[in-house]
C-alpha cells in the first residue's frame, strides 16, 4: 500500500484512543479520537474529516399490507411470498 498508512494509539488499559488513516493526499486523511467512560465503553468519538461523517439514515416510509398474523403480504405493489415451513 504505497502512500497509505494506518496507525492507532491505546491507553494504559489497552483501549483505542486514536486511529489515523493517512491516505494519498491530505483530503482523504482521517483521524478518530475516542474517550471512554469508567466502564470502558466509548463515550465520545471525534472525526477530523467531515467527508467521512454519516449524515444519518433517510426517513423510510413504505406502504405495506399485513395478514391476520401481522405478516407482511404486500409491500408497495409487490406481493411478499410467505412460506410457513421457513417462517415457523
Amino acid at each position: 500500500m504505497t502512500g497509505k498508512s494506518f496507525s492507532t494509539l491505546t491507553d494504559t488499559a489497552s483501549r483505542l484512543t486514536s486511529l489515523h488513516n493517512d491516505m494519498n493526499g491530505t483530503a482523504d486523511d482521517q483521524s478518530l479520537t475516542f474517550t471512554h467512560n469508567p466502564a470502558g465503553q466509548i463515550s465520545t468519538g471525534i472525526n477530523s474529516n467531515p467527508a467521512y461523517n454519516w449524515d444519518g439514515a433517510g426517513i423510510a416510509s413504505e406502504d405495506y399490507s399485513v395478514n391476520g398474523l401481522n405478516q407482511a403480504v404486500q409491500a408497495r405493489a409487490f406481493l411478499v411470498p410467505f412460506e410457513p415451513e421457513i417462517c415457523s
